[in-house]
């Protein structure tokens, strides 16, 4: 039951790096979104939040992660900022 999640989480990551081109720098903020990623699919999978929400939060982070790659943006290596 929780694998399928796993297995979404993985393609959506593995089909954001397939392109070098389109990769983000790995930075601060490319590893803090990483780990906000693995993050999401960790409380999803140990039951802590039901997966509706898992999949808002996964959103998020991408949403945040797109926005850190836009032109000038600010790349935060942070997590409090």
């Amino acid at each position: 039951m929780r694998a399928p999640f796993l297995w979404i989480a993985s393609i959506m990551f593995l089909t954001g790096q397939t392109d070098p081109s389109h990769a983000a720098p790995r930075d601060r903020f490319f590893w803090l979104t990483q780990i906000n990623r693995a993050s999401a699919v960790m409380i999803v999978e140990r039951g802590i939040v039901p997966k509706p929400l898992g999949a808002k939060i996964f959103d998020a982070i991408n949403r945040v992660d797109a926005a850190g790659d836009a032109p000038g943006a600010a790349r935060s290596g942070d997590q409090a900022e």
